[in-house]
């Protein structure tokens, strides 16, 4: 968090993380990075179905990943989706409200 203070305090108008998410299933720091001058996640996202995520990273995130979502958005920052694209086994989807209840974009 030092860092994101420091580049707060440096006066840097947009600061970003990539990240797989896994940390910002815990909303307090979700609300604590906010706080420290994060703006965006550059989110780590395969898809949408649990399959896609048990080919190309070998577990179960989808549930962390949408808990990540719902945190992001609760603490104020905008998310930037980062898929990873794998031959043979990415189908390209779009997203509508149904999926995302939580956003008001259409994509």
């Amino acid at each position: 968090m030092e860092a994101l203070r420091m580049a707060k305090e440096m006066g840097f108008s947009h600061i970003q993380c990539a990240t797989n998410g896994v940390m910002f299933t815990d909303l307090e720091f979700a609300m604590q990075a906010k706080e420290a001058g994060l703006h965006t996640l550059y989110l780590q996202f395969d898809g949408v179905c649990e399959d896609v995520y048990m080919r190309t990273r070998g577990e179960s995130l989808l549930a962390q990943k949408l808990t990540c979502i719902q945190n992001a958005r609760q603490a104020g920052m905008k998310i930037c989706f980062v898929p990873t694209i794998v031959k043979g086994s990415t189908t390209i989807r779009s997203a509508t409200s149904s999926v995302w209840p939580w956003t008001t974009s259409t994509w």
